[in-house]
């Protein structure tokens, strides 16, 4: 929980300020998630603090929220790509990927419980936002406009099809983006081409580059010289144990 209020601190996602009267201070809490890798075992587990976005009022303190997520065609068809040209067929993660985002409204938000901090004389202090948080309304739709940007900068052009599908083309080279919240799929035909933009998506955000793509969106991904394969055995295992069918 110390690390999670340090990364807050760090990112500079809020400003302290007296408790402003006659304005609505929403809540906070902690929630707990547990990753599991493509074994099925225990990655990493973290405490994350988060908005209660469903006490925002409309209008005030947010407008738009929706986001788009990629289509399972659009998936298949860059799968399809990847093993038809043997393409270079990574992954990368967002870290924290709402907060990289500006709020624009003018919202506050109580301290995280159990670390509050009070100002001179006693004065009660909450967080003013100036980035995004978990929770939020428009913190999904933010940070889509945040790496739309980010894509559209560096010669990306977004599929008329699909919102979270990119490609773009230089001679015979291509590369294609496949993105879910804050997993990105990257396909291309060259590996240096790839390891660059791979970089400047470092230095954009915070990422984390898990190579070549083994796990996604519950399916378990192999590659192999003119081949891809999926398979959701993982997945199957996981449904036999809930409903206590794995010595069937």
């Amino acid at each position: 929980m110390q690390g999670e209020v340090d990364a807050l601190n760090d990112n500079q996602t809020w400003d302290l300020v007296p408790e402003p009267p006659r304005r609505k201070v929403i809540g906070g809490k902690w929630v707990y998630k547990i990753k599991r890798d493509a074994n099925g075992d225990i990655d990493k587990s973290k405490a994350r603090y988060v908005a209660q976005g469903f006490s925002q009022i409309p209008g005030l303190e947010y407008k738009e929220t929706y986001a788009p997520t990629a289509r399972p065609e659009s998936i298949r068809i860059v799968f399809a790509l990847a093993a038809q040209f043997d393409c270079v067929f990574d992954q990368m993660d967002v870290k924290s990927a709402y907060r990289h985002s500006k709020v624009d409204e003018e919202i506050f938000l109580r301290q995280p419980r159990g670390f509050e901090k009070i100002g001179p004389n006693g004065t009660k202090l909450v967080c003013r936002l100036q980035k995004s948080i978990y929770g939020l309304k428009q913190a999904a739709y933010k940070w889509n406009q945040c790496l739309n940007a980010f894509l559209v900068k560096e010669d990306f052009e977004r599929s008329k099809c699909d919102s979270c599908l990119y490609y773009r083309r230089n001679g015979e080279h291509f590369e294609f983006i496949v993105i879910w919240v804050d997993d990105i799929i990257i396909c291309g035909s060259s590996r240096e081409r790839v390891d660059v933009l791979k970089g400047k998506f470092c230095v954009a955000f915070k990422m984390e580059d898990k190579g070549a793509l083994k796990w996604f969106l519950g399916m378990e991904v192999t590659q192999s010289p003119g081949k891809v394969c999926v398979n959701q055995s993982q997945y199957i295992v996981i449904l036999l144990d809930r409903f206590a069918m794995t010595e069937c």
